[in-house]
């Protein structure tokens, strides 16, 4: 019969009396009692280890992929005060229909522009794809309004400062409100959406009433009569509408919406602020507000669409207050061969930013206005109360003229050819207004807080080391009733028994005489 090793059996009786004295479950039963017994429960211990390895490289690879969830606060506070978003509107008629008619083959040009919203033009970088178009416009090319800028067209051809016929702040007028008083209600923005309004431009107002005693109330006049040539990209009438921080730049394309003449508009707002973890457990590529509080990722896109366009047309479309640029104005026959097809091109390809502006980072901390819109009709009394204020205007217009000679005043041959547009505008201020024509180019916006409070949306760390050390602990108590002083007692028994088997592993075994085998 083979005898045990020496070292094995001094290996085993360690093993025993170690399973005596450590405070893991489960293991003096590997020595005591019947044999079936002790079998089992060396498979149950084995069969919870592989269980436990198993759930601790499940949490550890969960930890490495690094988690995260977001949790919301809800932060009320009494007297606190909202910042009021900055408000963009932008006329969907970019263009009016009196200064198209007065400059020479600007309004069959402006027509001919609008194919280019065609959809079929998937591509319109491509000259195969746009020759209909080219070969439409190209017996302008030697007009004078050739050579007038983007920017000055839709400057001065834009809505006029009217469109925003009144605005209100609970009772109060908004320029009499200390924060807009010195800043201005509104300022104006030339873009590719024509010329546009941003109420409340510098992020001054803030709101601190809830409801109706502090909302702002807006009268538009979206200017109908004045609508040029139907752009099919844009069928409807009336403002696109967006809410932004002030130093964002407001989205129309992407975030806008569009507000129709003949309803009245009530628009809630809430208030929220976001906060995005840095890397390595949120946005890699993002930018945290610490460091640059003034940084916006919608002005570095702006930005990186100019730059392609200055690059790709050798001009600007329009002078920027945070960019300086020695290159030249684009005038309208570069918005003909290039401009307007690359921005297109830009707007409908959904990989440029990607692409071309990859550098733009996301913010770490952002605020945002989530908004709940709720339309209805306008009432003929409200109308009637505008078209009294319009009729009082007309008439007193009509008077101060005739008082000082009418337009036949006008009639010398230096003033004759103003003689026509003085003509033309008495003949529009006289011109009978029904409560038809108030709503089918009036529209009421109402922007409102129901609740002065501001929610923050905090992403966290879903899975951490807190996470990862909670379930390996859970597991090797429950399944093994150990702990990281059991592990201690493992790893210190092992290398205790390495070292005091170290020499017997290396002497031979001694040779036995007959007699101590028959004694044994």
């Amino acid at each position: 019969m083979e005898r045990m090793p020496h070292w094995l059996k001094g290996a085993v009786e360690s093993i025993a009396e170690f399973s005596n004295e450590t405070t893991a479950h489960g293991v003096k039963f590997f020595f005591q009692g019947k044999k079936l017994s002790r079998v089992a429960f060396v498979i149950a211990w084995f069969a919870a280890i592989v269980y436990t390895f198993f759930t601790c490289s499940r949490g550890i690879i969960d930890f490495r992929s690094r988690p995260t969830g977001t949790k919301f606060e809800v932060i009320t506070e009494d007297y606190v005060n909202v910042t009021f978003p900055t408000i963009t509107l932008c006329n969907i008629n970019k263009l009016q229909k009196n200064y198209l008619e007065s400059i020479e083959d600007l309004e069959p040009l402006y027509t001919i522009l609008g194919q280019l919203s065609n959809p079929e033009f998937t591509d319109t970088q491509d000259n195969s794809d746009t020759a209909a178009f080219d070969a439409e416009w190209a017996p302008y090319n030697g007009s004078k309004v050739m050579e007038m800028t983007i920017e000055e067209v839709y400057g001065n051809g834009g809505p006029p400062n009217g469109s925003v016929a009144r605005c209100y702040i609970g009772d109060q007028e908004c320029d009499k409100v200390p924060a807009l008083e010195e800043s201005g209600v509104y300022s104006r923005e030339v873009s590719f959406h024509g010329n546009c309004f941003k109420i409340n431009p510098n992020g001054l107002y803030k709101a601190n009433k809830a409801g109706s005693l502090g909302a702002m109330t807006l009268v538009l006049n979206s200017q109908s009569a004045q609508y040029g040539p139907i752009d099919m990209s844009e069928p409807s009438e009336g403002f696109k509408i967006s809410f932004h921080d002030y130093l964002s730049t407001g989205s129309i394309a992407n975030t806008g919406f569009i507000i129709s003449p003949g309803f009245m508009y009530t628009i809630q707002l809430s208030n929220k602020l976001v906060k995005m973890l840095p890397a390595p457990y949120g946005r890699e590529d993002c930018v945290e507000y610490d460091k640059e509080p003034n940084y916006r990722t919608t002005r570095c896109y702006d930005a990186c669409i100019f730059e392609y366009l200055e690059q790709k047309c050798g001009c600007r479309p329009f002078s920027r207050s945070d960019a300086e640029s020695s290159m030249r104005l684009c005038v309208v026959r570069d918005l003909f061969q290039c401009v307007q097809r690359t921005y297109l091109f830009i707007t409908r390809n959904h990989k440029f930013s990607k692409l071309y502006c990859a550098h733009c980072l996301n913010e770490c901390t952002h605020e945002t206005y989530d908004h709940a819109v709720s339309p209805a009709v306008l009432s003929n009394k409200f109308a009637e109360a505008i078209l009294e204020i319009a009729n009082t205007s007309a008439a007193a217009a009509q008077a101060a003229q005739q008082q000082n000679g009418g337009c036949d005043s006008l009639n010398t041959f230096v003033l004759r050819p103003f003689k026509k547009i003085c003509e033309k505008t008495l003949s529009r201020l006289t011109k009978k207004i029904t409560i038809t024509k108030v709503l089918e180019t009036v529209l009421m916006v109402k922007v409102v807080f129901p609740v002065i409070e501001r929610q923050t949306v905090n992403q966290i760390i879903s899975y951490g080391l807190s996470n990862l050390l909670g379930d390996i602990g859970g597991v090797m108590g429950l399944f093994l009733g150990a702990s990281v002083f059991t592990v201690l007692e493992f790893v210190d028994f092992i290398v205790r028994a390495i070292f005091a088997n170290l020499p017997n592993l290396s002497k031979k075994p001694k040779s036995q005489s007959k007699e101590e085998l028959e004694k044994e």
